[in-house]
Order: C-alpha cells, then structure tokens, then sequence
C-alpha cells in the first residue's frame, strides 16, 4: 500500500523511478526498509522501564507486537525475514550481551593499538613490557632466602654495615676476601636495599622484581632503535620477543634468587647503554658530550655488576658496525665512545685480576687456571646447555656442574654454527 501510494505522487524521486520499469524488481527491497524504519521506530517509542508481568518477566524484554504483527502480514519468506528482523531490533537480553562485548573488544583494539600503533611513543610499549614482567613475579615476593642469599643475605653482616659502602664506593672491596668483591655494583645493590628491609627478603626480591621489568623495558626500547622504522608490524615484533624473554622460565633463577641479581644489573647497564649509544645525539656538543658520557659510565656499571658485562665494549662496536654506521655513516665521536668504555672496562678487569687475595677464607675452592685447552673442552657444552635451556627449559637449576650439561647437551653442539 505504501508502494502504490507513492508511486501516485507526482514528482517523487522513487515515483519517478518506479515510472522507469525498476519498481517491480526492486519494490520488496524498498517496502523492507521502510518496515525495518518502523519497526525500529516502535522499539525507540518504548518506555525505558516497564511493569513486570505475572510470569516475572520484564515487559520491555517482549517484543512489540504491532511492529511484528505489521511485518508478518506481508506474508511468505519475506514477511518472516521481516519479522525476524523486527524482534531482533527490538533489543533483548543476547543482543545486549552481544553488543557489549562488541564494545568491549572495541576497546580493547582500540587501546592496544595506542600502545603499539605506528604513531604511538615508544615508552608505552616498554611500560607495558615492564608491567607484563613484573606481574609475572609478584607471587614470588612471599618467597625465602634460598641458595647464596642464605649466607650472604641472612647470614653474613657485610651488606648490612653502612661503614662498608666506602669500601665499595672506592673499589678497596676488590682487594679484600668478600662475598662477590668482584662485583661491586652487586654489593651496592644489596647494601641499599639492607638498611630498608633488613634480613626480610620480600624487599630484596621486590627489588629483583623491579629491576627485570627494567630489562625488559630498556629491551624493548633498543629492539626498536635496531629495526629503525616504525611500524606496527616492528612494535609487535618487539613487543612479543620482549614478552618471549620476560616470561622465559631461565629467568627464574636471577629474578627470584636476590645473590643472583648480579646477571639482572649487568643487563640493565648494558640494554641502558645501548638505548643511549643508539639513540639520537643532541645538537648540541655539550649534549653529544653528556650522551657519551653516559654510555662509557653504563659499560663501567655493567662490568662491576657481573664479570659478562665485561663484553659491553665489544656489544657497541656491533652496534656502531651493524646500525649507526649505516644509518649516520662514519663519525669519530661514536668510536671515541667505544674505545673510551673499552678502557674504563678493561682497567676494572685488570683490578679485579691483579688484586685478587692470594688466599681466601670464603671460597674454599678456587678456579683452576685459565688455560686454552680447558676452555675448548668445557665452553661448547655451556653454550649447548644455553641454547637447550632456551628452547626446552627442562631440567632447571641454579648451580650448574658439568655433570648436569652431558650428555644432554652433546647433541645440541650442531646448533652453535647456526
């Protein structure tokens, strides 16, 4: 009846096209839209609360009758189509489920991709990262003292006497017959948190805890800087490698254990060094200047924290070698910090070797002499027990002997070439 009554009007765009011998085709299309119009105009007309029945049910949940009446009138396929349609426009309890968790998901996509979209900082996707990380470890924090951390937390007073931060602040400790004194941004770290906690070690694995998320963070950062360009494909990329690493069960053994934060420090100076070495120089020198400085003082911080970090001046020059150097071509500043932390480094190294006590009361068991041949035997199997540690973190510990690498490890040495 709509159809016929403008089609009468003259004048009309859909009379006029009804004229051109479209209307007999298109006519059930036309007529549907307009019931849906009504029917969804009927829905928006009911009242907002409306009185329970006798079942219990609520009134507004039953569908409008005259909206539904009016479309199965039609008749056939179409009218039922119709009407379906018209009590699915009128709401009810599944489309607002669905509705809300089509919203929900909206949010969601719309946040996470303000976190690693292309134009998004950089610091959102490390502050997730950091977060990600450190949630992880919270049920830890109830944890004990267990393995080195019994002795040298809760037994031994060395970090818990204030007059010894002289000792490590002038590097004397590397001369005298101390836990780790060969590690003395170890010893720091412990000493700072000792006169806040005491011998309580939830503030010693809070502070364990937090400093992974930093890894992590600082991780995520120079993931970028390598890649260069920015996109959501590379924040992704980053984002999930990070969270590879930061859930990865070998970092159990340095997060939770507090003796062995050592490893967490040395790549927290050298991931900060590397963010500051690959990241843009200011414009002016004095600001270029400070950068550099910065970056040798990170290489300083990572070899007092662990003897690995002893690498960090070889890491940059992979660095200058494989991304400043095509990015910003040659300049002698980049290679004068380089070889600036190579010295820094290696005059620690040279201490630590050189004024190490000829006899020790701690450690009952001294190293056997570095030599070439013992070192070709032994460091394949370190690697290999790495490399299957990361891929079937199985059979984990935190002391290794060489009887825990064979003969697992034997058949993971084809991997190291690769």
């Amino acid at each position: 009846f709509h159809d016929k009554k403008m089609q009468a009007q003259p004048g009309n765009a859909r009379a006029q096209f009804f004229q051109r011998g479209h209307g007999q085709h298109h006519a059930p299309h036309l007529g549907q839209l307009h019931d849906e119009h009504i029917a969804g105009r009927v829905a928006a007309q009911r009242p907002r609360s409306a009185p329970r029945t006798r079942e219990g049910e609520h009134a507004a949940s039953r569908p409008a009758r005259p909206a539904v009446e009016a479309a199965q009138s039609v008749g056939g396929s179409h009218g039922r189509i119709m009407a379906e349609r018209a009590l699915f426009l009128q709401g009810g309890p599944v489309r607002s489920w669905i509705r809300a968790c089509a919203l929900s998901s909206c949010r969601v996509m719309s946040l996470f991709s303000g976190v690693v979209g292309a134009s998004s900082p950089p610091w959102r996707g490390a502050l997730l990262a950091a977060l990600a990380a450190f949630l992880l470890y919270v049920p830890s924090l109830g944890g004990g003292l267990i393995y080195d951390s019994i002795l040298q937390v809760g037994i031994d007073g060395y970090i818990h006497e204030p007059a010894n931060l002289a000792d490590i602040l002038t590097l004397r400790v590397v001369a005298l017959d101390e836990i780790d004194r060969n590690r003395p941004v170890q010893l720091a770290s412990l000493m700072l948190d000792a006169p806040v906690w005491g011998k309580n070690p939830i503030g010693f694995r809070l502070t364990s805890a937090l400093l992974h998320a930093g890894v992590c963070a600082l991780l995520y950062l120079v993931a970028l800087r390598i890649m260069g360009a920015r996109s959501i494909a590379a924040n992704l990329a980053a984002l999930f490698g990070v969270l590879f690493f930061a859930w990865h069960p070998l970092c159990v053994e340095t997060v939770c254990e507090p003796s062995n934060r050592e490893d967490i420090l040395a790549a927290f100076f050298l991931l900060l060094a590397l963010v500051l070495f690959l990241g843009p120089r200011g414009a002016s020198k004095a600001g270029a200047a400070l950068c550099g400085v910065s970056v040798v003082l990170c290489c300083f911080l990572a070899a007092g924290g662990k003897e690995v970090g002893w690498i960090a001046p070889a890491v940059l020059l992979v660095a200058w070698w494989s991304v400043l150097l095509p990015r910003d071509g040659f300049r002698r500043a980049d290679l004068a910090v380089v070889f600036a932390a190579a010295v820094v480094v290696a005059a620690l190294a040279a201490a630590i070797l050189a004024l190490r006590p000829a006899k020790s009361d701690i450690f009952l068991f001294t190293p056997e002499p570095w030599s070439w041949a013992r070192w070709t035997d032994l460091q394949p199997e370190i690697f290999a027990g790495q490399i299957e540690r990361m891929l079937f973190p199985l059979r984990l510990c935190a002391d290794y002997y060489r009887e825990n690498l064979a003969p697992w490890t034997q058949g993971w040495l084809w991997l190291l070439p690769a």
